[in-house]
């Protein structure tokens, strides 16, 4: 009875298969593979389509099923296969990092072929390619636009052609971040190995890439040419970059470069590229060795390239010059802020070369030391500039010539200011253009009374033909202050003269005290500065000047106290009470407290320059007794406040200028400082607002009133 149950449940199973009620899946529509998943998207080893959650035996079977804006996920493990992406928008990453994932090609010649729009690729080691030309991530299908390259490893490629890590061909706004490229070996005696190389590519960015341990006959970090606009680099490290050209004439083929910007016979100019914060250190060979090319031939030079914080350092030729940075046939160049050290070279060493400049070069900011050369070395050199440059803010040491100019460029469209230039042993500056004049104003030499050779000093030497004066000195010190008249009536001019003495050409501020502020009149032959000015209300004011030299590296100011404008006809204060004078006011026991009792009066009598009056003062704890009936000046503002200054004594002997200030208000308030002024610092011996500035408000009264009665 079973056996027939049995036989008519699967007679009936058999039926409905037939009918397709019940579906037969084959296995490549479950999974590419053939085999039911056993794991995740994410495990080792494991490549799936993360959008439709399939599962594949290789990345290119899954690239090659992936339609446009999926996304495909990679196990960690090693791949051998080369990738070739055709599908625009298309996502794929690792899930264990760059470390842990690596896709070897195993003597293929590129690794990774990119040539669609969009591309997200993120987080492999790319190695082991091999031939004649040799890519890590090839983008030369262009034009390609919008992809984003990061956490990428890239190592191991070998040629005798050329080799490059990133080689990106008519790519367009796209991002290239955290890509690590290093170990490439180039054998041959033409071409070389390269780790970014861009041609026609434009508004890319690049950050956070490092390049290193790279040896070919040319062995170059980074090289643009041919059309190359608008692209920023930032956070660039190169490092340990080996020529082996054996070519040893000046400026030959075959050689090791850190960047290289280059157009040659015709090819389009690479214009506005920005480099900030890039180092480039360990670059060797028997030929030329570059930190920096900005080079372009004639009619095709590049315009408004600029590098700002680069450090430059260990560049080495065994056989042959060093050119650090290299600045040919390029208009609008910028290097800001260039740190350049540690440079030996078999002939020549130039911390920065400016050939054929043809507009606008500028050198700001950032040090050169450390230049060896048997025949000569120098920290910027301008070889045959024929138009503006200028260099600014440079300290440059450490080298046979500071600055040289050569007898093929034109000294009078260069600006050479606020430089430090010292420590360099045959020159500072050298000028070999015998026709004209370098304007070398406002640099420090190394010593306060300016450079020799030329010039009279003791600091670095300068030749003929160099404008050097004024020169920087080491310091800048205000001497004197005079202010005449400093007691005058309301709307009447004040002069003021300081006199100062270092830098000579400076700027100069005088703040009034008013709220006001103007320039000073400057003469540098006699270290004077003068000015004047007209108070429209009456008070107690506190001048400033702050000078300033030309290049803003040095500073100084002085106060001036007081200006005393006043108004006669402003009235006349009296007052008396007492206050509860504080803890400190009595300097020479500054624990003291208690009760002090003031009385005073002071006014002008009609037609009088001074105030008249009486002034007494007691601070019984103190045995302290003050009295003053002569008078300076009297200051009445905004019918509140009033101020005077005069002379007096103590216990009825000595000599004692003081301070006194009033205030009519709810409350009314004190203050009285009183000084020595037979000691040379004006020993102050009370003041009940001992850590204010002069005009401070006082201390509440304790009991009485004080009075500020209208003019008529």
């Amino acid at each position: 009875m079973k056996k027939l149950i049995y036989l008519i449940v699967l007679i009936v199973v058999l039926g409905l298969i037939v009918s397709g009620c019940i579906p037969v899946v084959p296995p490549t529509e479950q999974n590419e593979t053939g085999t039911l998943p056993n794991k995740g998207p994410g495990d080792p080893g494991e490549v799936w389509n993360l959008t439709t959650n399939i599962k594949y035996n290789t990345i290119q079977l899954a690239i090659d099923a992936a339609i446009p804006g999926e996304t495909i996920v990679v196990g960690s493990g090693t791949y051998a296969e080369v990738l070739t992406i055709n599908t625009p928008n298309l996502t794929i990453q690792s899930t264990a990092g760059a470390a842990s994932t690596i896709i070897d090609a195993s003597g293929g010649a590129s690794v990774v072929f990119i040539n669609a729009n969009g591309v997200t690729f993120t987080g492999f080691t790319l190695q082991n390619a091999s031939g004649f030309n040799v890519r890590g991530i090839n983008m030369s299908a262009g034009p390609i636009s919008g992809c984003d390259i990061s956490n990428i490893t890239i190592k191991d490629l070998t040629t005798t052609g050329d080799v490059y890590g990133l080689y990106v061909i008519e790519v367009n706004s796209s991002t290239f971040s955290n890509i690590s490229i290093s170990a490439f070996i180039h054998t041959g005696t033409a071409g070389g190995a390269y780790g970014i190389g861009l041609n026609t590519s434009d508004g890319n960015t690049f950050t956070d890439n490092s390049i290193s341990n790279i040896t070919g006959w040319d062995a170059q970090g980074v090289l643009l040419n041919n059309n190359c606009d608008s692209n920023t680099f930032t956070n660039t490290v190169i490092n340990g970059l080996t020529s082996t050209s054996t070519c040893t004439s000046t400026l030959a083929d075959g050689y090791a470069c850190g960047i290289t910007i280059w157009e040659k016979d015709s090819e389009p100019s690479s214009n506005n590229n920005t480099f900030v914060a890039t180092s480039i250190s360990n670059l060797s060979g028997a030929s030329s060795v570059y930190g920096i090319q900005n080079r372009a031939s004639a009619g095709y030079e590049h315009t408004g390239n600029s590098f700002s914080d680069t450090h430059i350092s260990g560049l080495t030729s065994t056989a042959d010059v060093v050119l650090v940075i290299y600045n040919e046939g390029a208009k609008n160049s910028e290097f800001t802020d260039t740190y350049i050290s540690n440079i030996t070279a078999h002939v020549v060493a130039i911390g920065i070369n400016n050939a054929f400049a043809f507009d606008n070069a500028v050198i700001s900011g950032g040090e050169i030391q450390g230049l060896s050369a048997p025949v000569w070395s120098a920290g910027i050199n301008f070889a045959f500039s024929d138009s503006t440059a200028s260099v600014e803010g440079m300290t440059i040491s450490g080298t046979d010539r500071g600055i040289r100019i050569s007898f093929s460029a034109d000294a009078s469209q260069i600006l050479i200011h606020c430089n430090k230039i010292e420590g360099n042993t045959e020159f500072g500056l050298l000028n070999e253009d015998t026709t004209n004049t370098v304007d070398a104003e406002n640099n420090w030499w190394g010593a306060a009374d300016g450079p020799s050779g030329f010039g009279s000093g003791s600091g670095d030497a300068v030749s003929s033909y160099v404008d050097f004066d004024p020169w920087l000195s080491d310091t800048l010190v205000i001497d004197d202050i005079t202010i005449d008249p400093n007691l005058v009536e309301q709307g009447t001019v004040i002069e003021i003269k300081a006199t100062y003495t270092g830098t000579k050409w400076i700027t100069a501020e005088i703040s009034w005290g008013d709220g006001s502020t103007a320039p000073g009149t400057v003469s540098t032959s006699d270290g004077i500065v003068t000015g004047s000015h007209t108070y429209a209300e009456a008070g107690v004011y506190t001048v400033t000047l702050t000078i300033t030299d030309y290049c803003d590296k040095l500073s100084n100011y002085m106060e001036f106290q007081y200006v005393v404008v006043y108004d006669p006809s402003a009235g006349f204060v009296t007052g008396g009470g007492w206050i509860d004078s504080p803890e400190g006011a009595y300097v020479a026991n500054p624990s003291l407290t208690g009760k002090a009792t003031f009385g005073f009066v002071s006014k002008y009598k009609k037609g009088a320059t001074v105030p008249t009056g009486n002034t007494e003062f007691q601070f019984k704890a103190g045995d302290l007794n003050f009295h003053s009936d002569s008078y300076d000046w009297l200051v009445i503002t905004g019918g509140q406040k009033a101020m005077y200054k005069g002379d007096g004594t103590i216990n009825g002997a000595g000599n004692y200028g003081f301070m006194l200030s009033a205030i009519d208000n709810d409350p009314d308030m004190f203050r009285i400082k009183i000084w020595d002024k037979d000691t040379n610092t004006d020993t102050v011996i009370y003041d009940n607002k001992v850590d204010e500035v002069d005009g401070e408000d006082g201390t509440e009264l304790g009991g009485g009133q004080i009075v500020i009665h209208k003019g008529k």
